[in-house]
């Protein structure tokens, strides 16, 4: 039984165009901001999704929440359907986002106390002030901090507030974007050390965007390579990471930080920056970059297709083993 399915979920979004545009509706263009993504997240598990800036993950997240309407696809959560803004309003009651900025998420005129309290009046619940110590306590911070308002805290508490704050409907998803950005390395290490530890506790399911491969590689059951609007690597975390399938996913991992200092960082193996949305390759997104492009990534695209159980990749020539054919 999966928590979250989501099917071939696409996203464009109009353009703005001159007169002739408005004169020939057809000649109308639109920005596609993902396409044909498809996962499923169980329950209990962390699936961490990895990619460069202006790959589509943060406004993929907002589109699963019904934050962003969508194109096209479908998104199945606690096995019924969402696709109405009732239904989004129901699930979101069962769900909750970190956003990346912990002290710029929190209103600087409500005291903590008051935005922990916030998602329970505005889902019809009772507030008390019994449970705001509850929450606090659950992330560990005393009771007193109730009191005080998002600038005197630390990067640290905002973030643990952020924690509290997320998990105060007793959610069973939380999507977390970049829920370490912006902290020490010691911080960030007791960040990811309270939500593994919550998540056992309170069998909760994490979908974490995020830049940092080390982060998302000590969390993350399974991980998801983003590129360019399309998903393009699935598997298991220490399998993708032991053996990546994907080119994009190779150069990623290639060029990850090694904590050995008498080991040298792999040169990234793409070269060039991603595409523009507004001038996204044909077929293969990532033919562009790819240093083993072959004609028919020109001219076919590539479906994500099962290679190994549990594993997908969206390539022609990707083999279970990592090598190209």
């Amino acid at each position: 039984m999966t928590l979250l399915t989501v099917q071939n979920l696409a996203l464009d979004l109009p353009l703005r165009g001159g007169i002739l545009s408005a004169l020939n509706p057809k000649s109308r263009r639109s920005l596609q901001i993902f396409a044909d993504v498809s996962f499923t997240l169980n329950p209990g598990e962390t699936l961490g999704l990895v990619g460069e800036s202006g790959s589509g993950k943060t406004t993929l997240a907002r589109a699963i929440l019904g934050l962003t309407p969508t194109t096209h696809g479908t998104i199945h959560f606690d096995q019924a359907q969402r696709s109405t803004p009732a239904d989004f309003t129901a699930m979101r009651a069962t769900t909750a986002m970190m956003f990346q900025d912990a002290i710029a998420s929190l209103s600087p005129r409500m005291t903590i106390g008051a935005l922990l309290a916030e998602p329970l009046t505005i889902h019809g619940q009772p507030a008390p002030k019994t449970k705001v110590a509850e929450m606090l306590a659950l992330v560990g911070l005393p009771p007193d901090f109730a009191n005080r308002y998002p600038h005197e805290l630390s990067g640290g508490q905002a973030r643990r507030v952020g924690v509290a704050r997320a998990l105060v409907l007793n959610p069973k998803l939380v999507i977390a974007d970049e829920p370490t950005a912006g902290l020490d390395v010691s911080v960030q290490g007791e960040i990811l050390n309270l939500m593994t530890d919550l998540k056992t506790r309170l069998n909760l399911s994490y979908l974490i965007i995020s830049h940092n491969l080390a982060m998302v590689r000590h969390v993350s059951d399974r991980i998801a390579v983003m590129y360019l609007g399309r998903l393009v690597e699935i598997g298991p975390t220490r399998q993708t990471f032991a053996r990546p399938l994907h080119p994009y996913s190779q150069s990623l991992i290639a060029s990850e930080p090694l904590p050995d200092p008498r080991k040298r960082r792999q040169d990234l193996a793409i070269k060039g920056e991603i595409p523009s949305l507004l001038n996204r390759p044909k077929a293969c997104v990532f033919q562009g970059r790819c240093p083993h492009v072959q004609p028919i990534c020109r001219t076919d695209p590539p479906t994500l297709r099962e290679i190994s159980p549990a594993r997908f990749v969206r390539c022609h020539f990707a083999t279970p083993t990592g090598a190209l054919s």
